[in-house]
């Protein structure tokens, strides 16, 4: 199980790379960016969680998340 969860999270953590760079320098690039770091904090917790990832939520906390989006947050509803 935790081969298989590693090769997963290695597999999408390498997707989700390419995806970035590819949308570097596009409109989107900002949201492309705070999607990778979230998703990042997903797979890290994951594996932290290792097996148990079936039995227990692997959500990072809510203040994490947070200080991931709020960049993006503040550049779309100005304040």
């Amino acid at each position: 199980m935790a081969d298989l969860t590693a090769f997963e999270a290695a597999r999408v953590t390498d997707r989700v790379s390419a995806w970035m760079v590819e949308l570097d320098h596009s409109p989107v690039s900002l949201f492309a960016h705070t999607l990778g770091e979230h998703a990042a904090l997903l797979i890290t917790r994951v594996l932290a969680a290792g097996p148990d990832v079936l039995h227990r939520s692997a959500r990072p906390p809510l203040g994490t998340l947070l200080n991931v989006w709020r960049p993006l947050m503040r550049t779309a509803i100005p304040c």
